[in-house]
Parts: structure tokens; sequence; C-alpha cells
């Protein structure tokens, strides 16, 4: 998922679940439809975003260079990882900081639709063929070779007697198709 880090923090001390934590890097996000929640970063997230923004300009006009917490309103993509469970040494999952450039905006909105955190878009409104443009849409669908079906893909018509006017129109296309007009 492609979010927004809108800040970075060093915590020297910081209660974290219940527990009093010492040395914590939060990630904090921009509004988003995921979680209002800061993330604790651990080493690998940390040193994924150093590495990524180490020549980024920051505030200070110089070179990120791994100090991450002058970075501001970077976009990145987190995503479930297998990791090294340390409690037992077995594996787990992990939410990390992807080494993969930020999804669009085209997908992630694709993304929220697919799971269920936006409503599919409204399919655009089809224009109206009116009987003024009739001679127009027969020219451009001979001058394209499109047949009824995908102009009705595409448009409208004002009434019946025009969609049988375009209809008419295309069937008495020209044998030459230096006939076209101009």
């Amino acid at each position: 998922m492609r979010i927004t880090i809108e800040s970075i923090e060093f915590h020297e001390s910081l209660r974290v679940n219940g527990r009093q934590e010492k040395d914590v890097w939060l990630f904090k996000f921009a509004p988003n439809p995921f979680t209002e929640k800061a993330m604790v970063a651990n080493v690998t997230n940390r040193t994924r975003v150093a590495k990524a923004h180490w020549n980024d300009i920051v505030e200070d006009g110089q070179p990120c260079e791994g100090r991450i917490d002058l970075l501001h309103n970077i976009p990145v993509r987190l995503t479930k990882e297998e990791a090294r469970d340390v409690q037992n040494g077995g594996t787990t999952y992990g939410l990390r900081i992807s080494r993969y450039p930020a999804a669009s905006e085209e997908e992630m909105q694709q993304w929220l639709v697919e799971n269920g955190y936006a409503p599919a878009p409204a399919p655009a409104a089809k224009k109206v063929i009116t009987e003024d443009k009739v001679g127009v849409i027969v020219e451009w669908a001979l001058k394209n070779g499109l047949d009824m079906a995908a102009i009705k893909e595409r448009y409208d018509f004002e009434s019946q007697t025009v969609e049988d006017a375009v209809a008419d129109g295309i069937a008495a296309k020209p044998q030459d198709s230096d006939d076209l007009p101009e």
C-alpha cells in the first residue's frame, strides 16, 4: 500500500504498548485510510529509508546521508514480508518499507476499490449524439473503421431516429477509401 511518511522522530525514551522503551524511532504518517497510528521503526525499516533517501536534500540544505529525522513527506510502499521471529527464532511477518517505488495514485485507487476501502468510481457519462452531429459521427466512424457496436460503447443517441441515421450512414460507406470526406 502507498502511504506517506510525514515525519520521522527519535525519542530517547517513549512509552510503547504499555512499556517504557529507549531509543525509539517513529514514522508518523500523513492522513490516510489505513491507520492513524505512527509506526515504531525497527532497524530494517530505518536502514531502507536511509538508503533510499541518502542523497535527498533535507531541511538544512545538505544531503540526508542517514539523518532520516530530517526527512519529511516521503511516499513509501508498505509491504508484509516474512522475517525472523526474535522471540523464538522461527519466522513471522513484519511490516516493511518496500524498496520498490510507491504505487501511483491510479494503482492506489484501484487497490482501495478492490479491497473495499473506497467505492468504485461511477462510470463516465456517455456523450449524446444529437441530430446535428450525425454527419460528423458517421465521417469519424468511417475514417476510424468503427461499427455501431463501437459507437454505442462511447455514445448514447438523442433518439431512435438519430441512431438509425448513424447506422444508415455507416452502412452506406463508400467502397473506395479515397471517397471519404477530408
